[in-house]
C-alpha cells in the first residue's frame, strides 16, 4: 500500500486540498503511523491529537470510528484503523 500511495502522491509532496487526516494519541501505537507519514516526507496533513483510550476520553471519536480504536486515518473516502 504504501509503495503505490508514495508512488502515486510522490515523496515530499504537500497535500493542500487533500483531505488526509491521522488521529493519534501521545505514546500509543498510532505514533507509528506518525512516524512512517514522516519519513515518506508528507506534510500537509492534519494531525488530531487525543487523550488516551480515546474511546472513553474523547467524547464523540466512537462517532467517527465505531471502533473507538487509534490510529485512525481518513485519506478522502478511505478509511484505516489500527497497525499491523
Amino acid at each position: 500500500f504504501f509503495q503505490s500511495f508514495c508512488g502515486r502522491r510522490g515523496r515530499g509532496a504537500s497535500f493542500a486540498g487533500m483531505a488526509m487526516t491521522l488521529y493519534h494519541c501521545e505514546k500509543a501505537r498510532s505514533f507509528r503511523a506518525l512516524w512512517t507519514l514522516h519519513e515518506m516526507g508528507i506534510t500537509g496533513y492534519r494531525l488530531v491529537t487525543m487523550p488516551f483510550p480515546p474511546r472513553f476520553l474523547a467524547k464523540g471519536y466512537t462517532k467517527i470510528n465505531a471502533l473507538g480504536t487509534i490510529p485512525f486515518f481518513v485519506d478522502g473516502e478511505t478509511r484505516m484503523t489500527e497497525s499491523c
